[in-house]
């Protein structure tokens, strides 16, 4: 028996789901059809919901796509037929095109089509070729169809550009809303007495903590798992608010970055084919915390090809931080073996130079990964950020765009009651009946103050977006405090801090600007300890031994912020290093001199203290350490 499949389409969604009108007299007619042509067999129902036929796209991606697809392939038998209630639900396209896909992909391929609207015949190749005057009726039915898709485009082209000549004259109009406009329980908008539009609190502060998160650092996957721990309500799953049956069970990385690309958390409305406006609705965060939110996305932009893998988990806080000084690659993460002892913090390698075959770098070896860490955390924590982070020329940028809003303002204000000063006395002009040449005058007047004013508003949004961006951009005091702030609150919960916070540290180091990088440099040929570097904005500046038994003892004692070393290396290849807690001042140069002295007294030739030693010349929660040169020994007192 012959195979036949219909097939159904609606232009909206709507007309398939929520009220069935389009697709319940479809189903009725077809179901018709089949009743009165017993000799063919339903394959299959073929539905293309909410896809236009005007331009084609049912026939290029839909399921019709489908249909025709299989009848080149031969999975669609020669001799099936298509069934359609009317042509309207086939194509609504072109004379040309119409006629090229029946002639093309039906009847060239030996399908025929059937319409349950009229005599219900089923048109083969065979059957135009004997009664070609049914090819005259299909061209009127397709002209016809294809005249009505166009009149109902020119009156939807009509009513969306009153629509937006409505918005552009300040009227909230009927459209998709934002989910986090408030509604009531009848879905309809909540509006206070001025008519503006009014935030939901649930989804603003669900918007709220997650820009925050993304702002720390955090990934659009790390923030949805937290927003979903710390129960926060997801966005409804459609895309208008009006549809909307149930909200989604969770939030999911791609719901958090269409939030975070959404430009109406700053009040803009972004239209097709004109320009957006600013203000249309409420804004739920300001614009100095959407340029945040901006510079920290962008920074994560940055990373792409940068990070190995997708795991949400993070032993590494240095990953791609912490690179090898010979190649430039990545310090990769290596955690200890079974022969490790238990709880062993693993080792940082080059991955470069530790490949078993054609390595070119000749920075092999491994480092002990806690020795490292404390070490990047302690030099994070101990240089001078203020000096390094300081730009002056953004205080200036800053300066000259207040001064330039300030005068904008001012000429705004300016023409807006010159032109209000204008309005009354064309209004009195009208109430006096005036010559039309003196009206004229004044209209032409009204003209130019309406030009002149919308000139000095657009480049006040703009210059005010500017200086929102500059402010939103830190000090390098603001920048310089920040970062010793995070990173000595990492360090005091880095014991305690969870696979998360690690990688959301990680990130946060990562995306910093200017950017913060470490270079990890080979043992020296003679042995001792190796160097490392740091970079900011990819200059130098500064190096220091690795002195990992000495950053650790920092870290055991809670002393993050050393001080410059007391002594240079002596013959012995010994240094002295002074610790001092965060809130204890430097000790004076004539003091530090004690100090050392006193420590001197204590070294012994491997860079030890004596067993016998006197009371150090100093009070506090200080230490003081020999940091060997040769070899990385060390000693401590208290």
């Amino acid at each position: 028996m012959p195979l036949a499949w219909s097939y159904a389409r609606t232009s909206s969604a709507r007309q398939a789901q929520a009220d069935r009108s389009g697709m319940d007299r479809q189903e009725a007619a077809l179901a018709g059809w089949l009743a009165a042509h017993p000799e063919y067999v339903l394959q299959e129902a073929l539905v293309d919901a909410g896809v236009s036929a005007g331009k084609g796209r049912n026939r290029t991606r839909g399921a019709l796509a489908r249909f025709i697809e299989g009848g080149r392939s031969g999975l669609v038998p020669p001799g099936s037929v298509l069934v359609v209630e009317s042509l309207t639900r086939l194509s609504r396209e072109a004379e040309r095109s119409v006629l090229a896909t029946l002639l093309h992909d039906f009847w060239a391929q030996g399908l025929a089509i059937a319409f349950a609207e009229g005599d219900g015949a089923v048109l083969s190749g065979e059957l135009i070729d004997r009664e070609p005057h049914r090819l005259y009726g299909l061209l009127g039915a397709i002209s016809q169809a294809r005249a009505e898709w166009l009149e109902r485009s020119r009156r939807s082209s009509g009513a969306a550009a009153k629509a937006r000549q409505r918005q552009d004259d300040g009227h909230r109009t009927a459209a998709p809303t934002p989910w986090w406009i408030l509604r009531d329980a009848e879905g309809r908008l909540v509006r206070d007495d001025t008519g503006a539009l009014q935030l939901d609190p649930p989804a603003v502060a669900a918007i709220t903590r997650a820009v925050d998160l993304a702002v720390a650092g955090m990934g659009s996957t790390m923030v949805a798992a937290r927003l979903n721990a710390e129960g926060f309500p997801p966005p409804p799953t459609a895309n208008r608010r009006s549809q909307y049956g149930k909200a989604a069970t969770v939030w999911t990385h791609g719901r958090v970055s269409t939030l975070f690309a959404h430009p109406a958390l700053i009040g803009t409305l972004q239209r097709r084919n004109a320009e957006p406006i600013e203000g249309y609705y409420p804004p739920v965060v300001s614009a100095e915390r959407w340029a945040c939110l901006r510079s920290a996305l962008e920074g994560r932009y940055r990373l792409r090809g940068h990070l190995r893998g997708g795991s949400q988990k993070c032993h590494n806080i240095l990953q791609a931080v912490l690179r090898c000084s010979v190649c430039g690659g990545p310090m990769s993460f290596h955690a200890g073996s079974q022969r490790s002892r238990a709880g062993h913090p693993g080792y940082l390698s080059c991955r470069e130079a530790n490949r078993r075959q054609g390595s070119v770098c000749s920075n092999s070896g491994y480092v002990n990964y806690a020795e490292a860490e404390a070490h990047c955390l302690t030099r994070l924590q101990a240089t001078q950020w203020e000096s390094l982070l300081a730009r002056p020329e953004d205080n200036r940028a800053r300066h000259q765009l207040e001064g330039e809003v300030e005068l904008l303002s001012t000429e705004q204000r300016r023409l807006q009651t010159q032109l209000t000063a204008a309005l009354r006395r064309a209004e009195s002009l009208w109430l006096e009946e005036a010559s039309e040449e003196r009206q004229a005058t004044v209209e032409r007047a009204l003209a130019r103050l309406r030009e002149q004013l919308g000139l000095v508003d657009g480049s006040l949004a703009e210059a005010s977006r500017q200086l929102a961006a500059a402010r939103a951009t830190p000090t390098g005091a603001e920048d310089a405090a920040e970062l010793q702030d995070r990173v000595a609150a990492f360090w005091g919960s880095i014991t305690t801090a969870t696979a998360a916070e690690r990688l959301a540290f990680n990130r946060w180091l990562l995306t910093r600007q200017p950017e913060v990088r470490f270079h990890l440099h080979p043992r020296p040929p003679g042995g001792g300890d190796r160097l490392v570097s740091l970079l900011v904005g990819g200059a130098h500046i500064s190096f220091a031994n690795l002195a990992g038994p000495a950053r650790l003892l920092a870290k055991e004692r809670g002393l993050i912020e050393p001080a410059v070393a007391v002594s240079e290396p002596g013959p012995d290849g010994t240094a002295l290093v002074l610790l001092r807690g965060k809130d204890e001042p430097a000790p004076s140069r004539p003091r530090l001199q004690t100090i050392e002295e006193w420590g001197r007294r204590l070294l012994v030739q491997r860079g030890g203290p004596t067993a016998a030693s006197s009371e150090p010349p100093f009070d506090g929660p200080w230490g003081l350490l020999w940091v060997g040169e040769g070899d990385g020994s060390l000693g401590a007192s208290d």
